[in-house]
């Protein structure tokens, strides 16, 4: 179960947990990483288990973790990490949701910076 083990192997042994269609489980050994304070000291973590979420249909659960991404600067900058989201919310039914959490990142951003976008009325 990833009990005592490093964070970095715990999550690994959680993502093998997953794989094998073990989702309790794997929810059991990932949740120590949703749960870390500063996801930006696990930014790679945190985007690894979001695309091995992703790759095997886990919509939901990828969700909470790229939801935590969009914490650190860096990330939330990414535009991979906003087409995993609007992935993660189109399965999930709620394209508008994700749209909307877009425009609100991109509200946050400065008239110059190219990621910036203009709203129509």
């Amino acid at each position: 179960d990833g009990e005592g083990l490093p964070l970095d192997l715990a999550v690994k042994a959680g993502l093998c947990e997953a794989y094998l269609g073990h989702l309790e489980a794997a929810d059991a050994a990932l949740a120590p990483l949703l749960r870390e304070e500063e996801p930006e000291t696990f930014r790679d973590l945190f985007g690894d288990v979001a695309s091995a979420l992703l790759a095997m249909g886990q919509h939901r659960r990828a969700l909470a973790f790229l939801e935590r991404l969009k914490e650190v600067p860096d990330a939330a900058a990414s535009p991979e990490l906003w087409e995993q989201l609007l992935a993660c919310y189109e399965a999930l039914g709620g394209k508008a949701a994700g749209v909307d959490a877009y425009a609100a990142h991109a509200a946050t951003l400065s008239r110059e910076d190219p990621r910036s976008v203009k709203t129509v009325p």
